[in-house]
């Protein structure tokens, strides 16, 4: 069996570091990208822009594969900048997967923020044996205050502990391993690969966008017929936005619990993360302990 790396917790940040604002995937519209500029100095931190907001390739993009790989790899390798933020997923972390050099995220260990298309970098990130973080980035920056404002502990050095109502869906159990995982369709062609998260005890967390139900049930069972699922120790649900009915589910959840509710384990439903405004930052890569009661359920980093 594969054995989980020990993560490495980066240095925290404090006020006036310097801080990358990258486009590794689709480009942001620069309006928005020079909002989430001044959200970044409102916590009193010095962004370093890549790339040029207003650089385009190919529609989307923030630029080739060459050129955002490259900006990617310059913002780990200066000594200087103490955290990289992402600007936003789409699609376009896979096209760099291959080219990555093997110590980019483990030879200066820094902060690594983002989610949605971001889980490419995030795994790749634990693989190096460097903790990260699955939570709001320069798109959905002040879109809600409690989940940027939990950011910014994390960041500053408090580690995440969260409390939540029960979920009627919920399976009750308690469980601790390392956080992996993230959006679905991102998560799934990284299995198997060296830049698979899910090794070890696992506790993991999953989220989508925009999937239709029988898409989400063959993203599942993908994850079950490679093994992974022995390795899961917790589940944890986030938000399953704009899904798609297409099969005789009413939703993802029962898609997921159809499957999920029989294994044994701690299942929590409806956590307040992913493509969702309350998108509460989860430590990648980090030990976390998860309960699951009639009541509530934690997840204690």
């Amino acid at each position: 069996m594969k054995q989980n790396p020990g993560n490495i917790i980066p240095p925290f940040l404090k006020e006036g570091d310097k801080v990358a604002l990258v486009s590794p995937c689709y480009r942001l519209d620069p309006v928005k990208f020079q909002y989430a500029v001044e959200f970044l100095r409102g916590w009193n931190l010095e962004p370093v822009l890549y790339p040029r907001p207003d650089r385009q390739y190919k529609g989307p993009y923030a630029g080739s594969p060459s050129e955002r790989l490259a900006e990617l790899e310059d913002a780990f390798r200066n000594p200087e900048i103490r955290a990289v933020f992402c600007s936003r997923g789409g699609y376009g972390g896979i096209q760099l997967l291959s080219e990555l050099p093997g110590d980019l995220f483990s030879a200066d260990p820094k902060w690594l923020v983002g989610f949605s298309d971001i889980t490419n970098f995030l795994a790749a990130s634990l693989r190096q044996g460097v903790a990260s973080v699955h939570g709001p980035m320069g798109s959905t920056f002040n879109d809600d205050p409690v989940s940027d404002a939990a950011l910014k502990d994390l960041l500053f050095g408090t580690l995440p502990r969260y409390t939540v109502p029960a979920d009627p869906r919920n399976c009750p159990g308690s469980a601790s391993g390392i956080l992996v995982g993230g959006n679905m369709t991102s998560l799934i062609p990284l299995l198997g690969t060296p830049w698979d998260p899910i090794v070890g005890d696992t506790v993991l967390y999953i989220e989508e966008i925009g999937e239709t139900l029988h898409h989400i049930d063959r993203m599942w069972n993908t994850i079950a017929l490679h093994g992974e699922l022995e390795r899961v120790r917790a589940l944890i649900v986030g938000s399953y936005t704009e899904s798609v009915t297409d099969i005789g589910f009413e939703s993802a959840e029962e898609v997921i619990g159809n499957y999920a509710d029989s294994m044994g384990i701690p299942v929590i439903y409806g956590f307040p993360a992913g493509h969702t405004k309350k998108n509460l930052p989860l430590l990648y890569g980090g030990k976390v302990s998860v309960e699951s009661g009639p009541e509530q359920a934690s997840v204690l980093f």
